[in-house]
């Protein structure tokens, strides 16, 4: 198998998982990845509980809470201790 035929890593090691994420000033909608490795570590709070200080967001809604601006972005990071509230939708 060459490297152009061989399947993606991150897509070997993680899948994704659709969010909805609540900070002071915005609500933001977005995939999030999870490592497959174990079942475990698939769990969300694992992944929040965890040393990382932003958690990187794709596909990406976001709507400015105050004034209902929305915008929709391919990536975005959010610092960990501004999360109020995360729902899993999928």
């Amino acid at each position: 198998m060459s490297l152009t035929d061989a399947p993606i890593f991150s897509e070997l090691t993680t899948e994704s998982t659709r969010i909805k994420l609540i900070t002071h000033q915005h609500e933001i909608e977005g995939n999030i990845y999870l490592p497959r490795a174990m079942k475990e570590n698939r769990r969300l709070t694992n992944l929040l509980n965890s040393e990382k200080r932003f958690l990187a967001i794709t596909q990406v809604s976001l709507k400015e809470r105050a004034t209902g601006t929305a915008a929709t972005y391919p990536y975005i990071q959010v610092n960990m201790a501004a999360i109020e509230l995360i729902l899993p939708l999928d």
